[in-house]
Order: structure tokens, then C-alpha cells, then sequence
């Protein structure tokens, strides 16, 4: 394989822009004993205010849900954006199992 020009990198004086830090997603203090907990079939709903907040808490889920399963292999969980027949907006957690999982 060969690169052309438009493969190659370059470095480039950007300055950093001054939100260039996410903000830190909270997750409810419980969120490890429930995942623990769940049965699979079961799933749980989080809440979110706009489409940010959505991906905000999917990945601070997903993060949680590896560092779980880390500890834990058997533990299997799929996590979707989910808009509820209301238009409430969040994230839904099912535990699932592991030949389900993605």
C-alpha cells in the first residue's frame, strides 16, 4: 500500500480552544450494586436533558459497565439511546446474555 498526499499527516499551530475539556458525566452512586444485581432480561432507564447529555451518559455508562466487567466477566450488558413514548430522552441498560452483549 502507498500514501499519497492526502494520507499524510501534518502538524499544525492550532491553538486550544477554552472548552476543550468534557464535562464530567455523574452517575447515580448505586450504579455498580444495581448493575450487579440485575437479572438478565432486566434493563434500567436514565433520564437525559438534550442529545449532549445522552452521549455524555452513554459513555460514562459504558465505562462503568467495562470497569464491571473487568471484575466480573460473566456480567454481560448492552446500553441504548432510548426515546420513551412521552419524548422523554435518556439511556436504557439491559443486562443481557453474553452471546447478546453487541
Amino acid at each position: 500500500m502507498t500514501n499519497n498526499n492526502s494520507d499524510m499527516l501534518k502538524i499544525e499551530s492550532v491553538p486550544m480552544p477554552d472548552d476543550y475539556r468534557m464535562k464530567r458525566e455523574y452517575l447515580p452512586e448505586n450504579i455498580g450494586e444495581i448493575l450487579k444485581q440485575m437479572q438478565v432480561g432486566q434493563s434500567f432507564f436514565l433520564p437525559t436533558e438534550s442529545e449532549e447529555h445522552t452521549v455524555r451518559k452513554s459513555a460514562a455508562l459504558r465505562s462503568r459497565v467495562v470497569r464491571l466487567q473487568n471484575q466480573h466477566p460473566e456480567l454481560r450488558f448492552s446500553i441504548r439511546r432510548e426515546e420513551k413514548d412521552t419524548g422523554e430522552k435518556g439511556v436504557r441498560v439491559y443486562r443481557v446474555e453474553s452471546s447478546d452483549a453487541y
